[in-house]
C-alpha cells in the first residue's frame, strides 16, 4: 500500500513539473502596428514631416535604413549640385571627371547635405517576427527655419566677399574663391528649401560661374605659379604636377619667377627584390610649395620612398607614375590650394 502511495505522489509531482514547464513557454510576439506598413503615425502627418520607414536585422540597421529613406528625398539635389561643378571648372581630366568637383564643390555639397539630415529623429520602433522596423521623421517647419537662416547667412557672405576690394591680388583671388563656394552651398540649401516646401529660396544677384571665372582670371593675370622639377624622371613628375594644377584651372609655367613657387624632385631605379618575374621600381620623391612674397611654406611632401611593380619595366614605371600622381601629387596640390584659398568653410 505504501508503495502505491509513493508512486502516486511521484506521478503528481511529475505532472506539476510538466505543468510549470508549459506555463513558461513564450507567448507570440505582439501584432505589428499599422505604421510598420503604411508609414503613417499619429502626430507625424506627412504634410508636416518628411517620413522614412526602415527595416533591418537589428535595431541599428533599421534606424539607419529609416534615416536613409529621408536622405533619398534630398539625394537628387545633391547629385545635381555636384554635377554643376563642371560649370565652375572649365577644365576636366582625361578620365572625364572634374578634379575640381572632388576637391571643393563636392565637399561643400556634402557639408550642407549633412546639416538638414542632422534634424532627423527616430520616432517609433518595433521588433517583429521578421526583424526590426523603425520610423524616422524630419520636421518640415523646424528644418525650413534652420535652412532659411543658413541661406540668408550664405547669401550675405557671398555678396560681401564678391564685392570686397583687396590690394593683394592673392587676397582678392581668395575672396572670389570663397564667394563662389558660398554660392555653391547656397544652391544646395535652396534646393532643400524647395523640397520642404514651406519657405522660398533666398536669391542673390551673383552667379557662382562668374565668380569662378573672376577667380581664375585673377590667378592668370596677377598670381603666377612657377614650377621647377629635377631628377631622373623629371618629365613624369612635371606632367603630374602640371596636370593637377591645370585641372583646377590654374596655369603653371616652368622656369622663371612666380608668386607661388613649386619645386619637385624624383629619382627612380629598378629594384632586384623578389619575385624575379616582376620588375620593381623604387622612387624617391620630394615636393615643396612656397609663397615667394611672404616666404611661407604652403605644403611639402617627402622625402618619401615608394615601390611599384609590373611584369615589364615599362609597366612598373607606368605604375610608379600612377602612384606618384594619385598618392602624392594630387593631395599635395590640394593642400596648396587649401592653404591659399581655404576649404570653403566660413574662414576669412
Amino acid at each position: 500500500m505504501r508503495k502505491f502511495l509513493a508512486l502516486g505522489v511521484s506521478m503528481i509531482a511529475a505532472c506539476a513539473v510538466v505543468s510549470r514547464q508549459q506555463v513558461v513557454v513564450p507567448e507570440p510576439e505582439p501584432k505589428a502596428p499599422e505604421w510598420t506598413v503604411s508609414g503613417e503615425l499619429k502626430g507625424y502627418p506627412r504634410d508636416a514631416f518628411v517620413i522614412g520607414l526602415g527595416r533591418g536585422v537589428c535595431q541599428e540597421a533599421a534606424d539607419d535604413a529609416a534615416r536613409g529613406e529621408i536622405a533619398k528625398v534630398f539625394e537628387v539635389r545633391i547629385t545635381e549640385a555636384t554635377d554643376q561643378s563642371t560649370t565652375y571648372s572649365e577644365v576636366e581630366t582625361g578620365r572625364g571627371e572634374s578634379w575640381q568637383r572632388s576637391a571643393d564643390v563636392a565637399r561643400a555639397v556634402r557639408t550642407e547635405a549633412s546639416r538638414v539630415l542632422a534634424g532627423v529623429e527616430i520616432v517609433a520602433r518595433h521588433r517583429g517576427q521578421e526583424g526590426f522596423v523603425s520610423l524616422a521623421a524630419l520636421s518640415r517647419a523646424k528644418a525650413s527655419d534652420e535652412l532659411y537662416s543658413r541661406a540668408v547667412s550664405l547669401a550675405l557672405r557671398a555678396e560681401q566677399l564678391g564685392k570686397r576690394t583687396e590690394r593683394d591680388p592673392l587676397a582678392a583671388a581668395r575672396a572670389y574663391y570663397q564667394a563662389m563656394l558660398a554660392l555653391v552651398r547656397l544652391d544646395v540649401v535652396n534646393r532643400d528649401l524647395r523640397v520642404l516646401g514651406l519657405r522660398k529660396p533666398v536669391e542673390v544677384g551673383l552667379r557662382a560661374s562668374d565668380l569662378r571665372a573672376a577667380f581664375l582670371e585673377k590667378l592668370r593675370s596677377d598670381v603666377p605659379f612657377s614650377l621647377e622639377v629635377s631628377g631622373d624622371d623629371a618629365a613624369r613628375l612635371q606632367t603630374a604636377i602640371t596636370s593637377a594644377f591645370t585641372a583646377l584651372g590654374v596655369q603653371i609655367s616652368t622656369g622663371g619667377k612666380g608668386r607661388i613657387l613649386v619645386k619637385g624632385s624624383c629619382s627612380m631605379r629598378r629594384s632586384d627584390r623578389l619575385p624575379r618575374e616582376w620588375i620593381f621600381v623604387r622612387y624617391d620623391l620630394e615636393l615643396r610649395a612656397q609663397d615667394a612674397m611672404t616666404g611661407a611654406v604652403l605644403a611639402s611632401v617627402g622625402p618619401v620612398s615608394d615601390d611599384a611593380s609590373g611584369q615589364t619595366e615599362a609597366q612598373a614605371f607606368e605604375r610608379a607614375g600612377y602612384v606618384i600622381r594619385t598618392k602624392h601629387v594630387e593631395p599635395f596640390v590640394r593642400t596648396v590650394m587649401e592653404r591659399l584659398f581655404g576649404t570653403g568653410e566660413e574662414d576669412h
